[in-house]
């Protein structure tokens, strides 16, 4: 098991071809630490993979950890996926789900064609075909191989959805997990915000993140679930954790969570 923290230092490492993760620290106030996996569409070797269902427990997913999926299906990345019920973190001991406990997520969800979750009141979903990345509040376009539901699209058609500061869950400081692609699509970005560790990171709230994003390049940004759930993996043979989780108030403890997304990159 991983337990010591990634270095608070700005860092940028090519992973695979077309695919390169990157460490950004902010220390002008309050430590946040950001990880992006960056993507480039055209790399003929990207294919994307959400969590299938598993109903054998009455509902639509038995949770895993992220590094649990990616072990599991042999993705090279993976990040955690969308807002899912039941939950809750009473003790370091005492929380639910653990491993194999069944959950519903939130929102439209797509595994291999397969549409296992359609609750699509008000929940934006990213949707890939292929190697092509489309963030969209409706639903998703006709051909969807894949897809993962989040509670917000944060980035707008190049700037801050308007409603982006109204709840207390966006305004606040958390960890967050994000999915972002450039206007063209020809770029693709895993970003996850570790927090809620005051001596290390703080978290960020979704404007200042949002804002951040669009910096780099961002047109569309959809917000998954975050917190405890946040986590970011590298499978080069071994999944190794390239964030800092921060699950029942334990650095390094992954969260089992209902869906992921994870990315293969054949040679």
């Amino acid at each position: 098991m991983q337990l010591r923290r990634p270095g608070r230092r700005n860092l940028t490492q090519q992973l695979y071809p077309g695919v390169t993760y990157q460490r950004v620290f902010w220390d002008e106030e309050d430590p946040v630490l950001i990880h992006l996996i960056e993507m480039d569409a055209q790399t003929a070797n990207l294919s994307f993979f959400v969590t299938p269902p598993d109903t054998s427990g009455g509902m639509e997913h038995l949770a895993q950890t992220t590094g649990e999926f990616a072990a599991t299906h042999g993705v090279q990345i993976a990040i955690n996926g969308g807002f899912f019920d039941p939950f809750e973190a009473t003790t370091p001991w005492d929380f639910y789900p653990k491993t194999g406990d069944p959950v519903n997520v939130f929102g439209i969800n797509i595994s291999n064609s397969v549409v296992y979750s359609t609750d699509t009141a008000w929940w934006a979903a990213a949707c890939f075909t292929g190697e092509q990345v489309v963030i969209s509040q409706l639903d998703c376009p006709i051909g969807t191989e894949q897809a993962v539901s989040g509670n917000m699209q944060f980035v707008l058609n190049g700037d801050l959805h308007p409603e982006v500061q109204w709840t207390q869950y966006n305004v606040g400081i958390h960890p967050r997990t994000v999915i972002a692609t450039n206007a063209d699509h020809s770029k693709i970005w895993f970003v996850v915000v570790d927090g809620r560790q005051d001596d290390y990171s703080i978290g960020v709230s979704l404007a200042d993140l949002g804002n951040y994003l669009l910096e780099i390049g961002a047109y569309q940004a959809l917000n998954l679930d975050g917190g405890g759930s946040s986590t970011l993996i590298h499978n080069d043979g071994r999944p190794r954790v390239l964030n800092a989780p921060y699950h029942t108030r334990i650095p390094m403890r992954q969260r089992p969570v209902a869906n992921h997304v994870g990315v293969y990159i054949t040679p």
